[in-house]
């Protein structure tokens, strides 16, 4: 009799460790695919930043006032943001960028002004580093959605509030 309270004990304590690992391996999961995320989400913010100056830039340099783009599409982005939010983001960020090259064509000065100069070369380094960090966010989410795709793990992870995210499609390129 003892012996069987014994092995009750042990197979418990055997299924907690198991848990407890598998928790832990989702958790570290977690963080680099919101870690990702976050560097997305600084990204897209350092673009909409630019565009900002930009839009400043055209009424100072070229007296025109026009906007690129409109406050309240801005949103922030976050590890818990949906990845269509990113992508529409992205495609609206280059709405702006691309009416602001329009502008700059037709006007002589802002062609050969630094400032627009050193935004268009700080656009391109953003895209790469967005286009890097959804490789990174892609990558963590595949390697979460193997660790738990088994379904007891599946639903072991859902009891557990861990939500399954869905890769990033290729983002739209501004440049």
């Amino acid at each position: 009799m003892s012996y069987i309270i014994i092995m009750i004990l042990l197979i418990a304590v055997f299924v907690g460790v198991q848990i407890s690992s598998f928790r832990r391996s989702l958790i570290k999961r977690k963080h680099k695919v919101d870690n990702a995320m976050a560097q997305i989400g600084l990204q897209l913010d350092l673009q909409w930043e630019i565009l900002d100056m930009l839009q400043r830039e055209l009424l100072v340099k070229a007296g025109k006032a026009i906007t690129l783009f409109d406050y309240d599409n801005r949103k922030k982005i976050t590890e818990k943001v949906a990845p269509q939010e990113i992508i529409w983001q992205c495609k609206y960020i280059k709405e702006g960028f691309q009416l602001f090259e329009y502008i700059q064509k037709q006007t002589p000065q802002l062609q050969t002004d630094e400032v627009c100069c050193q935004a268009v070369q700080a656009f391109k380094q953003y895209n790469q580093m967005i286009e890097i960090s959804r490789m990174i966010y892609n990558n963590a989410v595949t390697k979460t959605s193997k660790k738990w795709g088994r379904q007891p793990l599946k639903t072991i992870a859902k009891w557990m509030g861990f939500v399954y995210r869905e890769p990033l499609e290729k983002l739209p390129q501004i440049l």
